[in-house]
């Protein structure tokens, strides 16, 4: 048998050669980008001023509720139209505020701005072993870090539907569903205030900061506890019946189509509790009060973070 020896250009080696060191180029371009991604996000996210976190969010809001309103509640031009075939419910509030929807993508950005700044204190405080900042940092870093995960991934639910059912009882009574729920949202005030108590405690802040603080404390806490005692008296369907009600939206196109599709859903599923009011409250009102909460709180621990960490590199420097 003849065999055919494929001949080899004498210059493949040199162009191999080439190719493996272009491919490296391009690979070591790619990690390059990839690193100044990341390198830029560790940078910049600190260099967040507070006031453009606040008037990101409130600039959401104000262009969301303008829209809502205009479509939603007033059906101006006939607007309600175009939204009839959204699904599952024609109403761009539920889209926009529902779980999982925009809003709360975006406060899931604001909690994990606010841990990651005081994550970065925590280490320049551990680094300069300055307990009272350490502590502090540690707590608030642990706090935050729950408000991220229960928003994210509803902890408190997992617990309530999954486990507690599973060793209680099933379906879960509603008082030791709220039970829980309460004794989640004090064990988590507690954590947070822990963290402020040392926080006073190591630093003197200016009182408008201190201020801030308080009221993103007080906010979250607010809105946190209102829905762990939404089953008392049933106050967030109350609330939403009467506002739908009060402005008599049921004569509008997309709220009679939603009215007749959660019918529908309750005779497909009869322990399907909820209500359109309910929602109303849960979705639109309780989103829009938590994303008010969440850019205070990334706002207060990007303040109080950029003067720690001037406080605690200048005692470094002494």
């Amino acid at each position: 048998m003849h065999v055919t020896r494929l001949a080899i250009p004498d210059q493949f080696p040199r162009l191999l050669a080439q190719k493996v060191a272009r491919l490296g180029r391009g690979k070591a371009k790619e990690s390059a980008l990839r690193f100044h991604f990341i390198r830029t996000l560790k940078n910049n996210v600190p260099r967040l001023k507070p006031r453009h976190v606040l008037l990101g969010a409130l600039a959401y809001l104000a262009v969301s509720w303008t829209v809502i309103i205009a479509v939603d509640f007033l059906n101006l031009f006939g607007l309600q139209r175009f939204t009839m075939d959204i699904a599952p419910l024609p109403m761009l509030w539920y889209e926009l505020y529902s779980e999982g929807s925009w809003t709360e993508r975006l406060q899931w950005l604001l909690l994990a701005v606010a841990l990651w700044t005081t994550f970065r204190l925590l280490l320049l405080a551990r680094k300069q072993s300055h307990t009272p900042t350490y502590v502090a940092a540690t707590a608030l870093s642990c706090g935050l870090l729950f408000m991220l995960v229960e928003d994210s991934l509803n902890f408190r639910h997992i617990v309530s539907d999954v486990y507690l059912t599973a060793w209680i009882s099933d379906p879960l009574p509603r008082r030791i569903r709220m039970v829980w729920e309460v004794t989640f949202y004090s064990l988590l005030a507690v954590l947070m205030a822990t963290g402020l108590w040392f926080l006073w405690r190591g630093h003197r802040l200016p009182p408008r900061l201190w201020a801030l603080i308080m009221i993103a404390y007080g906010v979250y806490g607010t809105v946190g506890f209102a829905s762990a005692l939404r089953r008392m008296g049933n106050w967030q369907e109350r609330l939403g019946e009467w506002v739908i009600q009060t402005l008599d939206l049921a004569r509008l196109p997309a709220w009679s189509l939603s009215m007749e599709k959660m019918v529908g859903w309750h005779e497909v599923d009869p322990t399907y509790r909820f209500t359109l009011g309910y929602l109303l409250t849960d979705h639109l009102l309780e989103e829009t009060v938590e994303l008010i909460a969440a850019a205070l709180l990334a706002a207060a621990m990007l303040a109080v973070s950029w003067r720690l960490r001037q406080a605690l590199q200048e005692r470094a420097h002494l």
